[in-house]
């Protein structure tokens, strides 16, 4: 008997040790229950663990696109209070169906990864940070056990749950074969529609839109210390053709004539005056700098001659340059009319390349400064496309510096004029003759001017930019006794310049936007990486693990010998007092500022955001994107108009089959693959947007939400009312998946 009643007692403890390890790690067993006793007697605490690690895949057909999966994780969420952080391979995601479950679009902050091991990387990132809700990470590749433990860990520590939504290709694949550390497995299907809907009409629209239309609507590990990833250099050369004139015009605005009027500045060469420089009304009527004023004067009689002032239009280039260091920390001026910005690694902050240089144009044009600009590998290139491009802004995409050169004017390789017209004799026009050329000719008459550009032009010879640093700056340097190679030294020496920094801003009681880390070489090359925060902040910890994370991007070369930091970007920040816990521990609150620019700072700018409503009858241009720290922009999608879950730009064309003009489809074929059609929905008929262009001024969409054999559901449309050819060439598409 007393044997008996021990091994009962083993069994009862064995059992209570067994449901100890089913339950949430999570302090306290939090759980979210379904209210369906047949899915929550199933689950550990009666639901949902929260603050663990769950992964979800859709059955069927729908893994590829995984639409049950995704509103499930949606619906799941929208329960919880808080921030979401949704992590995306693949940026086909339309925010409406998660307003439909409940899902608000301010509540959620979209990160573009745009591949398997960034994703990881991401949702590892959002889940130690206290202040979400949940974290989603769509996965289309393998979640190996590793991934998953550091995945539950970081949710455990936290309390953040994570959501792991698995996509793939294969139909067939087996997704969850493999072991993984989640609490649990989840497989969604969506049941067919148990009858034919009926076909109707959508006559609803968004309310306000005038004219009735209707309403459409894992990487970490991989960073080995020491391995260094070289970066393409890419410098901007900003030309400011008539730079004298126009500091005229601002400074003197009031004497000055209209911006139609011709406007010289003179200065004496030798015993005679020439134009110093000319505005463009000026060149337009044959002005040129270099001509004798007399000639001018006779050639536009009341010709506004104003004397040419070069030493304060050197002062004020410099003072533009240093204008320029928010967008870069490398700049210089470029005399006597040009810039010069180092943008290596920078771009990214501003949107891209083509968008830095626009907003640098358009500043400069708002200023009153005529203004182009361009972006290459190499200085040269830069200035010559910025002089001889056939844009206001050009980018020369890296490695292809060469062939954007060739058509150029030799001009374009900042010879003297002397040179250029004796070249033109000889019957080189082009850059590109001059590079086919054999150089021992050329250079027994030009010397070794001549090649040496078109060599510092294509990144054959190193051209070093000495940039400026103007005092008013925050600014910190150190200076080290023997060169530094390794990233550890170097991450040490941006703790203590973070800190010096830092503290110098609290003084000021002002917080850092952007900061610039200048690495000296010791062969006199300077590399630059630079940082943006969404909010002011001077949190020495938060912004030196920043600066860590381009570590990978600098190439110390045989040694650094001094690091700088500048901060060209400040804003108040006042002195607040840290939130603390009845427990005496920091309270991190709901500010996820620290993470946005976490993941800002690892994939750009445009790869974070939030999705905001956009009056408008386009599907894809009802969704607009705006900050991930934006306040809400209010409004709402109609919720009585579905729309899917997927949403694929651009529409894909099928090959379909229906009766004219009002039934649905009986069948098409996408990919290859025929679907046959069970059910139906629609039409639903969108006008195109007049306003956006003339040729949407007729054109007209009808839409249907269809259903195949497999259960598979699909939004699909036709190009065209069937009755007016003017409408649409009646071709069908696939637009999106419910």
């Amino acid at each position: 008997m007393e044997q008996g009643h021990g091994t009962a007692a083993k069994l009862a403890a064995l059992r209570a040790s067994i449901a100890l390890i089913g339950q949430p790690a999570k302090p306290g067993g939090s759980v979210i229950s379904f209210g369906v006793p047949a899915i929550d007697d199933w689950l550990p605490g009666g639901g949902l663990a929260l603050g663990a690690l769950h992964e979800v895949a859709s059955g069927g057909a729908d893994i590829e696109h995984g639409v049950a999966a995704m509103l499930l994780s949606a619906g799941i969420l929208a329960r919880l209070p808080g921030q979401v952080l949704w992590v995306l391979e693949r940026p086909d995601l339309f925010a409406p169906a998660l307003d439909a479950v409940g899902l608000q679009a301010d509540r959620v902050i979209y990160a573009e990864a745009g591949n398997a091991a960034t994703v990881l990387l991401t949702a590892e990132e959002g889940l130690r940070h206290a202040g979400l809700a949940g974290v989603v990470g769509e996965l289309s590749g393998k979640l190996t056990l590793t991934a998953s433990r550091r995945l539950q860990l970081a949710a455990e520590q936290a309390g953040v749950t994570c959501l792991v939504l698995r996509r793939s290709r294969r139909h067939d694949d087996a997704l969850f074969s493999e072991p993984t550390a989640s609490v649990t497995r989840w497989r969604v299907s969506a049941l067919p529609a148990p009858r034919c809907l009926p076909i109707r009409r959508k006559l609803l629209g968004w309310p306000g839109l005038a004219g009735g239309s209707t309403w459409c609507a894992v990487g970490a590990a991989s960073r080995h210390p020491g391995l260094w990833r070289q970066q393409m250099r890419r410098v901007i050369s900003i030309f400011l053709p008539t730079w004298p004139t126009d500091l005229l015009r601002r400074s003197l605005s009031d004497a000055m004539p209209s911006a139609d009027k011709p406007l010289v500045t003179a200065m004496h060469d030798g015993r005679r005056q020439v134009v110093a420089a000319a505005d463009r009304a000026a060149r337009v009527l044959g002005l040129a700098p270099g001509m004798p004023l007399a000639q001018g004067q006779a050639l536009v009689p009341g010709l506004t001659v104003i004397s040419a002032t070069p030493d304060r239009d050197s002062r004020a280039l410099e003072e533009a340059a240093g204008w320029c260091l928010r967008y870069a920390p490398l700049t210089a001026p470029d005399s006597p009319n040009g810039l010069w910005i180092d943008a290596t690694g920078c771009t990214h902050l501003f949107g891209g390349e083509i968008a830095t240089l626009t907003d640098i144009v358009e500043r400069f044009g708002r200023s009153g400064i005529a203004s182009r600009a361009a972006i290459a590998d190499t200085p040269g290139a830069a200035w010559a496309m910025a002089r001889y491009g056939a844009h206001q802004t050009m980018s020369v995409r890296p490695g292809e510096t060469a062939a954007a050169l060739r058509s150029l004017p030799v001009a374009a390789l900042r010879l003297d004029a002397e040179t250029v017209a004796a070249l033109i004799r000889l019957g080189f026009d082009r850059i590109g003759q001059l590079v086919d050329a054999p150089r021992a000719p050329f250079a027994l008459r030009f010397g070794q001017l001549v090649f040496r550009r078109i060599d510092q032009a294509l990144g054959r010879v190193s051209e070093p930019i000495e940039p400026i640093a103007p005092p008013s700056l925050v600014s910190a340097r150190l200076a080290f006794p023997e060169p530094l190679l390794t990233p550890e030294a170097l991450s040490h020496v941006i703790a203590r310049l973070t800190d010096l920094v830092c503290a110098e801003l609290e003084r000021r009681g002002e917080g850092a936007r952007r900061l610039d880390l200048i690495f000296e070489r010791i062969d006199r090359t300077e590399q630059a990486i630079c940082i943006g925060t969404a909010r002011p902040t001077r949190g020495p910890g938060h912004l030196a693990r920043l600066l860590d994370e381009q570590l990978e991007c600098v190439d110390p070369g045989l040694g650094i010998e001094a690091m700088r930091l500048t901060v060209p970007l400040v804003e108040p920040i006042g002195f607040e007092q840290p939130r603390v816990s009845l427990m005496g521990d920091e309270d991190p609150g709901a500010d996820i500022s620290v993470l946005v620019d976490r993941l800002v700072n690892r994939l750009g700018a445009p790869k974070v955001y939030r999705a905001a409503p956009v009056e408008s009858d386009v599907p894809e241009r009802s969704v607009g994107r705006v900050g991930p720290l934006s306040p809400s922009v209010g409004g709402r999608w109609p919720k009585n108009l579905p729309r899917p879950a997927r949403l694929l730009r651009p529409p894909q064309p099928i090959e379909a089959l229906a009766m004219l003009p009002d039934h649905p489809p009986a069948q098409f074929v996408w990919r290859r693959h025929r679907h046959r059609i069970r059910h139906a929905d629609g039409p639903e008929r969108i006008g195109g947007e007049w306003w956006m262009s003339d040729r949407e001024r007729s054109a007209v969409r009808d839409y249907w939400q269809v259903e195949d054999d497999d259960g598979r559901r699909f939004w699909l449309f036709r190009s065209g009312d069937a009755v007016d050819p003017v409408t649409g060439d009646l071709r069908w598409f696939l637009h999106g998946f419910f």
